[in-house]
């Protein structure tokens, strides 16, 4: 699935999870469900304008937009029509995964809405391919891979949760416990995950023949473990593409699309699959779990510590003190949004950043494989073409196909700019890990204690000079050792 297209779950994610589930909503259920639908169909609308606008370029470059469209009508449900507090009182037994399950419902809600108008503009547009339902049943595809792996983890732990055997749960939330369970659930999605993503993108092996010979003969020879060779025809005729999927040998597959095969030369097919035999080689996507497990393991350490020091500071206490009239959806919100900030800058420009050196790392493989990059430029200028005339459209996680082709032209009269790249690329990954190793130690450096006490200290002066509080209680912190 496209690497936006995460970045936008994720973001969906943050928003169900953190909207608030135990206030009395603001409006009544029919209230809501008149809104809501009246949003909807406003959605709705200004999708189908979107892409029947001639003026919009680029098919993908929309789909961009439109998710993230989605995840401000998502925003509104959940932050101003209180929307969770409506689907726990509808689920029988509400465990908090199961209704940020349903919750997410809406999201894919918006998404298909978007996909459906979008299909409807392009129909408009004489550029539809394929029918609405082949084209809502593609676009589901591509996105269930990354849902179903949190579905069922959250589902695990809504189970695991209601398990009553003596010292269980206690040894669930130690940190040993919540080590282990990180570790199964990080290996099982693993192996699993590649064979899930088989078979919801309808894989199939590439029969016996000269391009399976030529394909078997290039992975031979580079050294290359795998289980199979797949040909990728979910998206028919419209994507050109390869990629390789799974970091065990025993589950990695070779994907090549249809349309690569038919129209590349066997020489140009080689190149490819030197590009994506890199990947492998130079574990870009050992990296990018890193990049993950990375972000997790920092906001996991930082956040309680930094929380502790805006408390500690008056002007944002009084800001928290001067919220607390304010609707609990807009709080939520507005404590969601830095979060949110922090997941899109790391994801999008951080890991982004390394994304796009990954791949102009794969694209020098070309050199070791074939003396010479021409076939590996022919490739790509092809599949530019191909594509839509996407040879200078920029991507946050690629190069355009333009400077692709220029540094891989530079390097073939210069060579010595291979070494440098190279050699700067390790570097900034060895300064990745260092500041990443700094920020997981900073908590334990920190003077917490005497935030603590300051915190404290403060909490208690506002509260005494706060005679009339409109009968509420002073606000809670996130720390319990702040209340």
């Amino acid at each position: 699935m496209p690497y936006s297209q995460i970045i936008a779950l994720m973001l969906a994610l943050l928003i169900v999870v953190d909207a608030p589930v135990d206030i009395n909503p603001f409006m009544s259920a029919w209230s809501v469900a008149a809104f809501w639908l009246l949003k909807a169909t406003a959605f709705a609308l200004l999708v189908f304008r979107l892409a029947g606008n001639k003026k919009i370029g680029s098919i993908g470059l929309l789909q961009e937009k439109l998710q993230w469209l989605s995840l401000f009508a998502l925003a509104i449900d959940f932050y101003v029509f209180d929307l969770k507090i409506f689907i726990a009182h509808l689920i029988a037994w509400p465990t908090p995964g199961l209704v940020n399950i349903c919750s997410l419902g809406f999201y894919l809600i918006y998404l298909i809405m978007a996909w459906a108008a979008c299909w409807l503009g392009l129909k408009k547009r004489g550029l539809a391919t394929i029918s609405i339902q082949d084209e809502i049943d593609l676009r589901l595809r591509l996105v269930l891979p990354a849902i179903i792996p949190y579905l069922a983890v959250t589902l695990a732990g809504d189970i695991i949760g209601r398990v009553q055997w003596p010292g269980f749960n206690d040894f669930i939330n130690s940190a040993a416990g919540e080590a282990i369970s990180v570790t199964i659930a990080f290996i099982t999605i693993i192996v699993f995950v590649p064979l899930m993503i088989k078979f919801i993108w309808r894989c199939k092996p590439i029969p016996k023949g000269h391009v399976r010979d030529l394909i078997e003969g290039f992975l031979r020879r580079s050294g290359l473990k795998y289980r199979e060779i797949l040909l990728w025809s979910l998206d028919g005729q419209r994507l050109c593409t390869a990629a390789v999927l799974g970091v065990i040998p025993s589950f990695r597959y070779i994907l090549l699309t249809p349309c690569l095969i038919q129209n590349l030369t066997p020489e140009e097919i080689e190149a490819v699959l030197a590009h994506e035999s890199a990947h492998v080689r130079r574990r870009h996507m050992l990296w990018y779990l890193v990049f993950i497990g990375i972000y997790s393991l920092i906001f996991y350490r930082l956040f309680d510590a930094v929380w502790i020091w805006l408390v500690s500071q008056r002007p944002f206490l009084r800001a928290i003190f001067d919220l607390r009239d304010a609707p609990p959806g807009i709080v939520s919100l507005l404590s969601s949004l830095p979060l949110g900030l922090a997941l899109v800058l790391y994801f999008r420009f951080l890991m982004g950043y390394f994304m796009r050196n990954f791949e102009r790392e794969a694209d020098l493989a070309v050199f070791d494989a074939q003396g010479r990059p021409w076939h590996l430029i022919n490739a790509l200028e092809k599949l530019a073409l191909i594509s839509g005339g996407i040879r200078n459209q920029p991507s946050w996680h690629h190069y355009s196909i333009a400077q692709r082709v220029e540094f891989l032209q530079d390097v073939a009269q210069n060579p010595s700019l291979k070494t440098a790249f190279l050699k700067k690329l390790r570097q900034k990954k060895a300064l990745f890990l260092l500041v990443a190793s700094f920020l997981t130690l900073l908590p334990g450096l920190l003077p917490v204690k005497s935030w603590e006490a300051i915190a404290r200290r403060n909490l208690t002066q506002f509260y005494l000079e706060q005679p009339s509080n409109h009968g509420k209680a002073r606000p809670k912190s996130n720390n319990p050792e702040l209340d």
